[in-house]
């Protein structure tokens, strides 16, 4: 990962900030977004842990 994030989970008000190297485990069934953080874009690794064709995301209009 690289730059800082601001995750905020709507559905709980939880606040999490990540920065390059962190770990963090994604919420599903969970509304949430993500900010870059420090006036920069942010760049990370996402794993989706699902069977073969099956999604496991929805995406929200903005």
């Amino acid at each position: 990962m690289e730059g800082a994030l601001k995750v905020t989970n709507l559905d709980t008000g939880t606040v999490t900030m990540l920065k390059a190297g962190d770990f963090s485990v994604e919420a599903l069934d969970q509304w949430h977004k993500a900010e870059p953080q420090d006036g920069k874009g942010a760049k990370l690794l996402v794993i989706d842990q699902t069977t073969p064709g099956i999604v496991n995301m929805i995406r929200k209009a903005p």
